[in-house]
């Protein structure tokens, strides 16, 4: 086991040992979310043939522009399948062109007197017209493993008959909260206890990174912690526990993994908040240790979690890094490398970071509307208004 190591090994070595997941096959009705696990592609060219584009009227105008010196015969549609060039026939959007087609003219530039059709400006061939594969031609790739299923995502399967969807299988993870002051954060605490925030809210990220929360616990001693961890290793990918990473100057969290025969990767990366971290595997599944103060908790999940959980749905895994201006500046100095919470916008062409209140690592305040890591190296002086700084986004 490594001991004190810098993130970024840390980061490689969780990565490096992600568990294999399955996939499986669901109605497209109930794969919204989820992540394709094979690439789909387009089953036939669309449209398959050439379709309208508008609600108007098809001409068949050969090489020559339309305009308001003809007079077309409106042929009924139910009558014709050919229209020649002193025809038109009336066609809704998304329908079928008579044989013969060359342009579909708007309801709106035409007028309609006695069957009678003007045409009230210039409309070239093709104008308005669908052509077949115009969208989609045969075997065109609609999307790729790995992507998300999105609205967009969802009409492309659904345009070519796709009804059920191979995707991968939700990591499944477990969530221990360690400590003999921390209670569920229904039950009403005595002045000694506090209730437990992180599994709250370790299972909203754990669910906005398309992940399911199978357990959420508490255990106030070795003996208890044991026990639940014995059952949540049976059944989750990923367990996290949080807190007892350094309490009373020992690793009680350590000690009861070890104890449990988790093979643990390293112990401690030199970071705040959260220095006291660990990572390991037992079986096939993650096991993360992260800190149990609130902002620790969740910047630990931030930077070694999320990762993990994307990498097992094979998505991008590492947040985006980007540099932006700091607009208020942050008064302490970083002995070790900090990470600090932040609201980031794009404004004008580039980033700018606001750095929240409320920065104590058992602080809550700072997670609100976070929605970025200002990352701060060892030895950072004090940050100034407007100083460029490097920001994760989340």
């Amino acid at each position: 086991m490594l001991l004190d190591i810098n993130l970024e090994l840390a980061q490689s070595i969780i990565l490096s040992h992600i568990p294999s997941l399955a996939s499986e096959e669901l109605p497209l009705m109930e794969s919204f979310g989820r992540v394709l696990a094979m690439d789909y592609a387009a089953r036939h060219d669309l449209p398959m043939q050439a379709r309208s584009a508008v609600d108007g009227y098809a001409l068949a105008v050969g090489e020559a522009p339309v305009n308001s010196s003809f007079l077309l015969k409106v042929v009924p549609s139910n009558e014709a399948a050919v229209i020649s060039e002193d025809e038109a026939m009336a066609v809704t959007t998304g329908g079928s062109l008579p044989e013969g087609t060359q342009a579909v003219v708007p309801h709106e530039k035409t007028l309609l007197q006695d069957g009678k059709l003007s045409v009230l400006e210039s409309i070239k061939p093709g104008a308005n017209i669908k052509t077949s594969g115009e969208d989609y031609r045969q075997g065109e790739i609609l999307a790729t493993t790995g992507t998300i299923i999105d609205g967009g995502v969802a009409a492309a399967l659904a345009a070519f008959g796709y009804s059920r969807i191979n995707v991968r299988v939700r990591p499944r993870v477990a969530v221990l909260a360690l400590g003999n002051s921390i209670v569920p954060f229904d039950v009403s605490p005595e002045p000694h206890q506090m209730r437990d925030s992180n599994g709250p809210m370790l299972a909203a990220m754990i669910s906005q990174d398309g992940c399911e929360t199978v357990s959420i616990e508490v255990a106030d001693s070795i003996e208890s912690a044991d026990k639940v961890l014995r059952h949540m290793l049976s059944r989750a990918d990923m367990v996290v526990c949080t807190g007892g990473t350094y309490a009373r100057g020992t690793d009680e969290a350590r000690q009861i993994l070890e104890g449990l025969g988790v093979e643990l990767f390293y112990w401690g990366v030199p970071i705040q908040p959260g220095s006291h971290h660990g990572a390991g595997r037992y079986q096939n599944a993650l096991v993360l240790a992260l800190s149990g103060n609130p902002a620790a908790c969740a910047v630990g999940y931030h930077l070694f979690a999320s990762p993990a959980l994307n990498s097992m749905q094979g998505l991008t895994s590492l947040p985006q890094i980007v540099q932006a201006r700091c607009i208020n500046g942050f008064a302490k100095k970083s002995g070790s490398r900090r990470f600090v919470r932040g609201h980031a916008e794009y404004v004008n062409g580039g980033w700018q970071v606001e750095v929240l209140p409320g920065q104590k690592p058992s602080m809550l305040k700072s997670l609100l509307n976070c929605n970025a890591l200002i990352d701060l190296p060892a030895g950072t002086p004090p940050v100034g208004i407007d100083d460029e700084i490097t920001i994760w986004l989340l």
